[in-house]
């Protein structure tokens, strides 16, 4: 069994040549990040191609397992073309990497047990795999239970070894829980409380307390109770929610001034003193490779990636939201903890269009703009009804396309006046491809 095998720059092969003393297979687990097409994996057997042209995973771990059904000498190839390292902080290197690859059929048996490694444990005769220690516990190799930290340590998931506490701050250690709410007094009573699991030297922090808060109207904090369905609804278009004022009060929601406007938002991070807000639509975090914690962590007002040990890995999230018209997404964030070789992705509909890492000096707050959903149904169904235009047709076609790449990289409403040759078409879809 191999582990952790990561294609270099550019294009590379590894060949592995097996002789197998019975039938078996060969197995392993895989993930590929080519951006869109410019890089491609494959795996090959025996001179024929099993797997082919994988782009991306998606940030995902695949398994395949290829079969071997005869004994004897055989050849297996990976190959990854493309490769490349980041090209500056906001593109991600292109590369395949191989976290586990297993081949069966060599020998009959194994001779001798083999020890379960650093980080995992065997408590029972008979395994045919070890288990991962859990959090704030430890093993050597060959462990038959892990071990418990002291308390002035702390250790991810499948750890080696305990890391000592580090100092506490309110900000990043912990976070805001609050009470159910008391029907007496009105008021929800809140508290700090560390993150799970903790890393630092709670201990010796010195929390504040925190002063009782009136219990909220509705559960969404830019809702308010209307009057007429005595239900929780959000503010009509052309207003928008006063949070100085109760969701209960008749002017919670206050006509927009001229010169500005109010459009609706959903807030994915807003847990409105407790309750919870579930997304309308399809939402989901996972963790891939040397993952500390499960996956994201939502805790009341922010989420975070987990707390992670030094391997590779890839947590992501992802949502999955429909929008009614032309819109954007925001969100502020920042790295927290002591390695550099971190970054942070940000897709759109499968594509990336952002990256960060700490060494990046960027504002925190970031913006993405949906293109109007409506405008490309127009445009897919124009492309249907013209499969075959006639030269007439084309040339019309080259001016909408020269008008639309227009409009993409201009605030203004119209293009200049110019000739709409083809040529000049087609220098636009390269030029916006390129962007």
């Amino acid at each position: 069994t191999l582990q952790n095998l990561h294609s270099p720059q550019d294009a590379s092969d590894l060949v592995l040549k097996v002789s197998f003393a019975k039938a078996g297979f060969v197995e392993f687990d895989y993930k590929v990040h080519g951006q869109g097409e410019l890089a491609s994996f494959q795996f090959e057997a025996d001179g024929h191609t099993v797997l082919a042209d994988v782009h991306s995973t998606n940030l995902l771990y695949a398994t395949y397992r290829h079969p071997v059904r005869e004994a004897g000498a055989h050849v297996f190839v990976w190959r990854f073309r493309g490769g490349s390292a980041p090209a500056d902080d906001q593109h991600r290197e292109r590369g395949a990497l191989l976290s586990r690859l297993l081949v069966v059929g060599q020998k009959e048996a194994d001779t001798v047990p083999t020890p379960c490694p650093a980080g995992q444990y065997s408590s029972q005769e008979g395994a045919s795999s070890c288990d991962q220690c859990g959090h704030n516990t430890y093993s050597g190799e060959g462990a038959r239970q892990c071990q418990p930290c002291a308390a002035s340590q702390w250790s991810e998931r499948g750890a080696a070894s305990c890391r000592p506490r580090r100092a506490c701050t309110l900000d990043t250690d912990f976070v805001v829980v609050y009470d159910e709410c008391d029907a007496q007094s009105g008021t929800q009573a809140r508290l700090y409380v560390p993150t799970d699991p903790a890393v630092c030297d709670v201990s010796s922090f010195e929390v504040p307390a925190l002063a009782p808060v009136p219990c909220p109207v509705c559960a969404r904090r830019g809702d308010h109770l209307s009057a007429q369905s005595n239900r929780c609804e959000a503010c009509p278009l052309g207003s928008y929610r006063d949070l100085q004022v109760s969701a209960a009060d008749e002017h919670a929601c206050v006509a927009t001034p001229a010169g500005s406007t109010a459009l609706p938002a959903l807030l994915l991070f807003d847990s409105n003193q407790g309750r919870t807000f579930e997304l309308d639509g399809d939402a989901s975090t996972t963790c891939t490779g040397d993952c500390g914690t499960e996956a994201w962590r939502f805790q009341g007002d922010r989420a975070d990636s987990g707390v992670h040990g030094g391997g590779e890995l890839d947590s992501f999230m992802e949502a999955q939201i429909e929008f009614a018209y032309a819109g954007s997404v925001r969100f502020e964030y920042r790295f927290a903890g002591e390695r550099e070789d971190v970054r942070a992705d940000v897709y759109l509909d499968g594509e990336p269009v952002d990256g960060f890492t700490p060494a990046r000096k960027l504002l925190s707050r970031v913006e993405l703009e949906e293109e109007d959903k409506e405008a490309e149904d127009h445009e897919a169904e124009k492309k249907q009804q013209q499969q075959q235009p006639k030269a007439s047709e084309e040339a019309e076609e080259e001016e909408d396309e020269f008008e639309r790449a227009w409009r993409e990289f201009s605030l203004e409403d119209e293009p200049p006046t110019r000739d709409h040759t083809a040529a000049a078409a087609a220098e636009l879809r390269e030029i916006r491809r390129a962007c």
